[in-house]
């Protein structure tokens, strides 16, 4: 039997406190497992979904000695299939299942005969019942002998509690009456490390509820869904005792092998680097745009003369997810000394783009907006500031038809040179008078009028509106943006680029910076 009255393992002198960057891991799950001591937790779902990779993260920021009880593989798999271990190989301790098979396994019978020759020690702590103590699997003993007492000294990952029950039960010999059910074993694991303060978290292999969920602290089930051709993962708080959580899924990505929480939503002050802000004017040789947004700039294929971006918003997403990048391609475009022209649609919805201001407060002067009036909300000169000539209303009801060239020269402008006009598709299909076979034909000479100038065409609305077949065809830059769970996706569809996050603040008029984060 192994050495169950002290600890064989040596003592790390490691501060109490979380260690290392906490980004990669829900805040609310180290302030779970770090504030207070002797939590118990379980994490549940299908293979796959990332279970072990977050026992393992959180492993390795919680304070104190850490313990990872290893039952389907031995150390050295283990530290291959999770290289980034290896920088941390004396602070992990594991402990191999397989090399305790030969543990004898005692039944309640053998708890009377065993503690009579035990004179004057009750057990490995005074808090504990030795009779429970040594009926437990050999592999639990030998995690509790290690484990020092105190709030918050040690963290042990059993990963996984079905494997251990599977190997327990595979020892079991005719007398299998005598040994603990799976209620009784997890109500003696998880009382032993909970009473001397020790952190205990049960890695489950199914998403279906059992005995151990109602009994530990705190319940997490990671999901792993596709989408579209991507892998879409989240994790589920269903409780955690003591702390708030005030979302229903945490969106997290296995990008590079390690678990990353994906938020939570970043303060724009932490990202600054990731926006264009170059307001030198555009003066000679070829004319080069930007995305606004270094990342986009790096991930995407570039922004050359007479391209047309067409961003399709799909299902339920918002539309303030489009305006977040519209506005970098125009601000920052105008920025750059160049016209842009925007085509506001109707109502004024949230996606209607807010140009910066110019350094001394004023609006720009390279803006140029048409808007249609009468409209249902308010006017841009009211809502935004907008001085009256940069406005260009256009009205919608009572005006004669006209033809797609003469609407092409409204909406690109009259001058020759490059412009970026930011257009949503309802409203030019509202200026065709909504009639399809006029439609695709102004769609047709603005593309060509704006190429011809050497201009950019942005084009935003969504799915199934008049004209998206059309455009999904022409685009040279088609990005489809939906939400899943209430978190913000964007795709690049004709390059099959990787599906990327939008990690923004909520409210895109406060300051609308995004970042792009790999979903695998």
């Amino acid at each position: 039997m192994s050495g169950v009255l002290s600890p064989t393992a040596p003592t790390h002198a490691e501060p109490l406190t979380v260690s290392e960057s906490s980004d990669g891991v829900p805040p609310e799950l180290l302030a779970f497992l770090t504030e207070g001591g002797g939590r118990s937790l379980s994490i549940r779902g299908r293979p796959g979904t990332g279970k072990t990779s977050l026992a393992l993260e959180m492993l390795a920021r919680v304070p104190g000695r850490r313990f990872f009880l290893s039952t389907r593989v031995d150390q050295m798999r283990l530290f291959k299939q999770f290289p980034f271990l290896t920088s941390r190989y004396e602070r992990i301790e594991v402990v191999d299942l397989a090399s305790m098979r030969a543990e004898r396994l005692l039944m309640k019978s053998d708890v009377s005969r065993v503690t009579s020759l035990v004179v004057g020690n009750p057990g490995p702590s005074s808090k504990v019942d030795l009779g429970r103590f040594l009926t437990l699997p050999p592999p639990v003993q030998e995690l509790y002998s290690r484990t020092p007492e105190g709030p918050g000294r040690a963290t042990v990952v059993i990963d996984s509690w079905e494997a251990l029950l599977a190997d327990y039960a595979s020892r079991l010999t005719s007398r299998s009456e005598e040994a603990l059910s799976e209620p009784e074993l997890a109500e003696a694991l998880i009382s032993m490390f909970v009473g001397q303060g020790t952190n205990v978290i049960l890695v489950r292999e199914t998403a279906d509820p059992n005995a151990a969920d109602y009994l530990v602290d705190g319940v997490l089930e990671a999901r792993r869904e596709v989408f579209q051709d991507h892998v879409f993962r989240a994790l589920s708080p269903l409780k955690l005792r003591g702390v708030g959580v005030g979302v229903a899924d945490f969106p997290f990505t296995l990008h590079g092998g390690r678990f990353q929480f994906l938020g939570p939503t970043p303060s724009w002050r932490a990202v600054p680097h990731s926006v264009h802000r170059s307001p030198e004017p555009v003066t000679g040789g070829p004319v080069e745009f930007t995305w606004g947004h270094r990342q986009m700039d790096e991930r995407l294929a570039p922004l050359y003369p007479g391209a047309l971006v067409f961003l399709e918003t799909v299902a339920n997403a918002s539309g303030d997810t489009m305006g977040r990048i519209d506005t970098h391609i125009g601000s920052t475009n105008g920025h750059r000394g160049l016209m842009v022209t925007v085509v506001l649609p109707q109502g004024l919805t949230p996606s209607v783009i807010r140009p910066e201001v110019e350094p001394d407060g004023k609006f720009p002067q390279k803006f140029r907006i048409i808007w249609s009036v009468p409209s249902r909300g308010p006017s841009p000169r009211t809502q935004f500031q907008v001085p009256a000539e940069s406005l260009v209303p256009y009205a919608l009801d009572g005006m004669p038809p006209k033809e797609p060239e003469e609407l092409a020269t409204i909406v690109a402008g009259e001058g020759a040179g490059p412009a970026v006009v930011i257009a949503s598709t309802s409203m030019l299909a509202a200026m065709a008078g909504r009639d399809e076979k006029k439609f695709e034909p102004f769609l047709s000479a603005l593309i060509q009028t704006v190429r011809a100038r050497g201009g950019l065409l942005v084009l935003y609305g969504y799915d199934y509106n008049a004209g998206s077949r059309f455009l999904t065809g022409e685009a040279s830059h088609h990005l489809r943006i939906f939400e899943r769970d209430g978190l913000p996706l964007l795709e690049e569809v004709h390059h099959g680029k990787p599906l990327y996050a939008i990690r923004a603040p909520r409210d895109p008029r406060s300051f609308p910076i995004f970042e792009l984060v790999p979903v695998l």
